[in-house]
């Protein structure tokens, strides 16, 4: 590691050093299926036959989510927030649930008919993905704002306190998923 006072140079040929250091250890531990671990830190081996496996089954999902997913695009303000947390306490739930391969998927969801303000201004603050459903027969149209994993976390856990006990176990439940896996 270099000294606070090391010349970039110094700082550059150690950062360098540990870059190569980090690359040689991940190839020797891809190398050999039998010796990698868990890159949570739980410390389980990983048994994937998939050669880029970096996960022990049932941990990846807990801390990533699909790149595809929208980031938001604002920093909500605490008007923001308390709006948000209105809204998600008459239209939204927050749910974990067992994904395809008995992954657990922590989950907040959103839906309004008609009008899809609401649910694009979840998405601006928020992140998450936003689902315009045609009318069904007869019906009308309809939007679903969903969060998952990480990023539902980060929204359970910022509106917690604005939100009703009833939705507050709610989140409880919900985060029981992630906190079981972290030990």
């Amino acid at each position: 590691m270099a000294r606070k006072d090391a010349s970039p140079e110094e700082k550059k040929r150690d950062r360098d050093r540990m870059r190569q250091w980090n690359r040689r250890r991940v190839e020797r531990l891809l190398a050999d299926p039998n010796t990698l671990l868990c890159a949570c830190g739980c410390g389980e081996k990983v048994t994937s036959a998939f050669r880029g496996a970096k996960y022990a089954k049932g941990h990846w999902t807990l801390g990533q989510e699909f790149q595809s997913t929208e980031k938001a695009k604002v920093s909500p303000t605490i008007c923001d927030l308390a709006w948000a947390a209105g809204f998600l306490e008459g239209e939204g739930s927050f749910a974990s649930s067992t994904g395809s391969g008995g992954y657990p998927v922590i989950r907040i969801q959103a839906g309004q008919t008609d009008e899809p303000w609401p649910i694009h201004h979840l998405q601006k603050l928020f992140g998450g993905s936003v689902f315009r459903r045609a009318p069904y027969k007869g019906g009308r149209p309809h939007s679903r704002w969903y969060v998952h994993q990480a990023r539902a976390r980060g929204v359970m856990m910022s509106l917690y306190f604005l939100l009703s006990p009833r939705r507050q176990n709610q989140i409880k439940q919900a985060l029981s998923v992630w906190t079981r896996k972290r030990g």
